[in-house]
């Protein structure tokens, strides 16, 4: 039987691209991070240090995007650090970002994520080059279901310090489960083929 943890076990399980989106937001005034829905980006965003501390809005919320069609200084107003969910409903926020991060000299970061990838969007014309950098975030690894510590086997080959003996990761029991339900963290902690079909579905 496979040991990946439920959801149910823990709320929330770090996701290994954190680590680059901290270091990221220390260089960069602005970090993009797009990914399929339900993949975990806005979980990500709200949980794991030091976004939890960010200034949050979503522009699933009707009265969020209408503050930010009209008044978009407004959303970053009195802070230096803000996370913008769902971005990619409302392009022309983009060149407001560009003059704030342009004009504005007191270290203010933005996180922006979404569902789409910005930079393949036709009604974007601002693509926040040379101020922005991108990732991508995925359905969860195996490893990340089971708590287990980034890899580091490819900065260790580049450093020339692959160890002559390395652990061998555990080994999924039964691996046709896990591939039938898939890695989406909502499906985590279903454990019947009837539910997966469904949410798929």
């Amino acid at each position: 039987m496979n040991n990946i943890h439920s959801d149910q076990e823990s709320e929330f399980l770090p996701r290994w691209i954190t680590l680059r989106l901290q270091n990221a937001v220390r260089e960069h005034r602005v970090v993009v991070l797009t990914g399929a829905r339900q993949v975990g980006k806005s979980t990500l965003l709200r949980r794991a240090t030091p976004f939890s501390d960010w200034r949050y809005y979503t522009f699933d919320e009707y009265d969020v995007l209408r503050q930010a069609e009209a008044e978009p200084q407004s959303l970053w107003a009195g802070t230096s650090q803000i996370i913008i969910d769902e971005v990619q409903k409302l392009p022309a926020l983009l060149p407001a970002i560009k003059r704030a991060v342009d004009t504005r000299k007191d270290s203010l970061h933005f996180v922006l994520s979404g569902s789409a990838n910005l930079l393949l969007m036709q009604k974007v014309s601002e693509s926040l080059a040379g101020r922005a950098v991108y990732f991508a975030l995925h359905p969860m690894t195996v490893g990340e279901c089971n708590r287990q510590p980034v890899p580091s086997l490819l900065e260790e080959m580049l450093a020339g310090n692959l160890p002559a003996e390395r652990q061998i990761p555990q080994a999924i029991d039964d691996v046709i489960p896990v591939m039938l339900r898939g890695l989406m963290p909502a499906l985590l902690p279903m454990t019947t083929p009837a539910a997966w079909v469904e949410w798929w579905g």
